[in-house]
């Protein structure tokens, strides 16, 4: 094998091991029972904490196998509840941000979310919720998420701010 073919070889090897892993996945589904534009008020419901996922690093004769640890929650990391707020305004949908206990009379529907965040350098989002509900009734109108895949995965470090327009963009899409 010439050194050329091996470089070559060696950089498309590279190149579709970095496009393989780097997106999480992204899922949108709506109630048709509902119509989502009769919504136009809402509460994010908040309870200002996040949910972190350890490490555990296994030591393995001449490497360490990395794997997920325990969860604890901590002060929201990546300010999900104001990302939603953001998008939503491009739908017209008035919205607030508060506990349960704090949800306004007039609000139509309820916005609820689970995020999840790891470190690998640094923080990254590794699983996102967000789930519209009817304030009266309590039935779901909507739910969507984003997932970074399993055990090794690669990603982008994602981020609340770039995964919130995702979800709820896909979402409105699947209203329309």
């Amino acid at each position: 094998m010439s050194t050329t073919f091996k470089l070559v070889h060696i950089q498309y090897v590279i190149f579709l091991f970095l496009i393989s892993g780097c997106a999480g996945t992204l899922k949108a589904d709506v109630n048709p029972c509902f119509d989502l534009k009769k919504y136009q008020t809402a509460h994010i419901v908040t309870d200002g904490k996040s949910t972190v996922i350890g490490i555990n690093i296994i030591p393995i004769p001449g490497s360490a196998f990395v794997m997920d640890g325990g969860k604890y929650r901590e002060d929201a990391i990546g300010d999900a509840a104001r990302h939603i707020q953001k998008v939503l305004i491009n739908y017209k949908i008035a919205s607030t941000i508060g506990t349960e206990q704090q949800i306004p009379p007039d609000a139509s529907m309820l916005v609820m979310y689970e995020d999840r965040w790891q470190w690998d350098f640094k923080m990254f989002l590794k699983y996102l919720y967000i789930k519209l509900v009817d304030s009266k009734s309590r039935e779901i109108l909507a739910e969507g998420s984003y997932t970074v895949g399993g055990e090794g995965h690669f990603h982008d470090f994602p981020t609340a701010e770039r995964e919130v327009p995702n979800i709820i963009n896909g979402i409105y899409r699947g209203a329309y």
